[in-house]
């Protein structure tokens, strides 16, 4: 999609330490709801890739049916019905070799029932790196409706924040010696500030990490995935590749 990728704002943070979103500003953010009669709330986060497919990650639809789930697109205040919203549900979820007990290969595909309307302003696709692409350096924004402290409130607004990427090496060595090896794979990414302050929370899971190319577009570099508690020092967020 040549129009993907793009950061917008009509008027012109899991995340804590952020700051509101602009309306439209992250428009491939999706809101995943588990439904439960005529009610729904939000669990997760995900992204637009196409008009029948958003990105999240697999820990947040495990074990669950496609029918307990749907995803809200062109959301920006999730209490409040803004025109822009656009509600689906979910076809069929795929999962490819997800270990549970370990966070490997966090990642699923939400195939939906019918497509999203994408209208380049409040629904828009994330542009997909080249798969050789690695993320190794450099600012990564994260957005979502997740906890704004480790056991805070949940926003009504958008949340984003942007976070260095740090060196799997060094996220390693640093989860490791807190007894966290069996959950750091090879097909992750970090990122996030050592000394701790600003990190994704609960509820920002299955979101995306989001990285600026030379072209002026926004790339899909990661997916929120896991970390202990939020935004510690010494505990950057870990992010499925």
């Amino acid at each position: 999609d040549p129009s993907c990728g793009r950061r917008g704002s009509v008027q012109d943070p899991r995340i804590v330490g952020g700051a509101n979103a602009l309306p439209a500003e992250f428009p491939w953010q999706v809101s995943l709801q588990l439904v439960s009669g005529s009610r729904s709330r939000h669990i997760c986060g995900g992204a637009v890739l196409s008009p029948y497919w958003v990105i999240t990650a697999a820990h947040c639809v495990w074990e669950l049916k496609p029918s307990r789930l749907s995803i809200v697109a062109g959301d920006y205040d999730l209490y409040i019905a803004e025109g822009h919203e656009q509600r689906v549900s979910i076809a069929r979820i795929v999962l490819d070799q997800y270990q549970k007990d370990s966070f490997s290969n966090d990642i699923a595909l939400l195939q939906l029932a019918t497509p999203l309307r994408i209208d380049h302003v409040w629904v828009s696709p994330i542009c997909l790196p080249d798969p050789s692409q690695k993320f190794l350096q450099g600012d990564s924004v994260v957005a979502g409706w997740g906890r704004l402290s480790e056991s805070g409130s949940l926003p009504h607004i958008l949340q984003h924040v942007t976070l260095p990427i740090l060196s799997l090496s060094r996220c390693h060595n640093l989860y490791r010696r807190a007894g966290f090896a069996k959950f750091i794979h090879s097909c992750q990414l970090c990122s996030g500030f050592e000394q701790g302050g600003l990190d994704s929370c609960q509820g920002d899971s299955g979101g995306p990490l989001v990285c600026k190319q030379s072209d002026g577009r926004y790339y899909l570099c990661g997916i929120v995935s896991w970390g202990v508690g939020c935004a510690r020092p010494k505990f950057p967020g870990v992010y499925t590749e």
